[in-house]
């Protein structure tokens, strides 16, 4: 399946909004690598609806990966996040449920799971319970719904982490949900909070999350259903990382035994006091104590690192209708790399056969080859419609 990708534009409110209207695979890498100690990604989405049909086939992943080789891509390096829609698994049903629900039409899904993909090997973390989904875009009242999935690590460098997993419950979709709404859920700890609606927990279960393939850096989007493209609004990723300081006395730890509990108090005990906004004394360490940090020196931070003061987000206001395309690519704010729109899904099992041409096809007739140009073990190097030269791995 091709990645087609443009910028729509819907009204909800009265009010016009850019919507991103993709099927296919959304790649965006963060600014930082693996120096992180949880992230929170979310979209918020509508879909338009097959008059009262029942869609099938609908593969929706929301996760983060390893560089720019995603779900969509048969051979993925390293992926962690969610199947919203069925799980993961090649032969799994994601159907998508119309329910007219008098003027607020909305899909339920099929139940879906947390996981990992590992090269080829995708691996079940918990069952998401079932979903009310997302409002079908049609009747009198235009809305939108939010999703999220936070990865928190474990301290210790162990590998261990909790994939969460929120969306809505039941009765809360007869509402819309603004960016501004969805930002200030991406944007906080604990279950997100959006337009007063605390959403639900999906899933929440604890795995081991390896880099050894390199750094879980990009957010990752994958809508498998061509015919009908996924409508989004807004998505977000919200990063909290911490960079460890250490000394070349080798102690750079605080008991705060060596304080004197009150600023600016008399000593008599020999104990030092606290000024004013930074701890002057302390043992092995470089310097004082600043408490304080933003975005731009993330290296001292207390707090949320990445949507606070403006990103990494795209609302797609700052797109222009019609400006994305298939196998394009732009730029967008705070985040560290471009949008990258291509690869294909097909099957999110391993395959056997190639896939990924811009033409739209998972397939080669091999008619633009000469005779011989293929080599045992090296690279396909001609061809038409690939966006590289082609491995074939034993």
């Amino acid at each position: 399946m091709a990645t087609t990708t443009t910028i729509g534009q819907r009204v909800f409110a009265s009010v016009p909004d850019n919507v991103l209207l993709i099927a296919g695979e959304y790649l965006r890498q963060f600014k930082v690598t693996n120096q992180w100690m949880r992230i929170r990604i979310g979209v918020l989405c509508a879909h338009t609806p097959d008059s009262t049909n029942n869609i099938t086939d609908c593969g929706f992943f929301l996760g983060i990966c390893t560089g720019n080789v995603g779900m969509g891509s048969w051979f993925t390096p390293y992926f962690v996040g969610a199947s919203l829609i069925g799980t993961s698994t090649a032969a799994a049903t994601r159907t998508m449920t119309y329910n007219a629900n008098t003027n607020d039409p909305y899909y339920s899904f099929s139940a879906g799971h947390s996981f990992k993909k590992i090269e080829t090997t995708l691996t079940a973390i918990a069952s998401t319970t079932a979903t009310v989904g997302f409002p079908a875009f049609t009747g009198w009242r235009k809305r939108r719904a939010p999703f999220y999935v936070d990865i928190t690590k474990t301290l210790g460098g162990s590998g261990a982490a909790t994939v969460t997993v929120y969306g809505l419950a039941s009765g809360n979709v007869n509402q819309d949900y603004r960016p501004d709404h969805f930002m200030a859920g991406l944007d906080t700890f604990g279950t997100p909070v959006c337009n007063g609606v605390t959403l639900t927990v999906l899933a929440t279960t604890a795995t081991t999350v390896g880099e050894e393939m390199g750094p879980l850096d990009t957010f990752n989007l994958v809508w498998t259903r061509t015919q009908f493209p996924l409508e989004v609004s807004a998505l977000g990723a919200s990063v909290v990382f911490s960079n460890p300081a250490y000394t070349t006395a080798g102690g750079a730890d605080e008991t705060f035994e060596q304080y004197y509990p009150y600023a600016g108090t008399a000593i008599s005990d020999g104990s030092t006091p606290v000024p004013s906004g930074v701890l002057s004394g302390g043992t092995g360490w470089s310097g004082p104590i600043i408490l304080g940090g933003s975005y731009a020196n993330p290296s001292v931070q207390i707090g949320l690192a990445g949507t606070s003061a403006g990103f990494p987000n795209d609302t797609f206001e700052t797109y222009a209708v019609g400006s994305l395309y298939s196998g394009g690519s732009v730029g967008g704010i705070g985040w560290g790399g471009a949008i990258i729109v291509g690869g294909s899904y097909s099957n999110p099992a391993a395959q056997v056969g190639l896939a990924g041409t811009s033409a739209g096809f998972p397939d080669d007739t091999f008619e633009s080859y000469g005779t011989g140009t293929v080599i045992s073990g090296s690279t396909i190097n001609a061809g038409t419609g690939w966006q590289g030269a082609a491995y074939i791995y034993p």
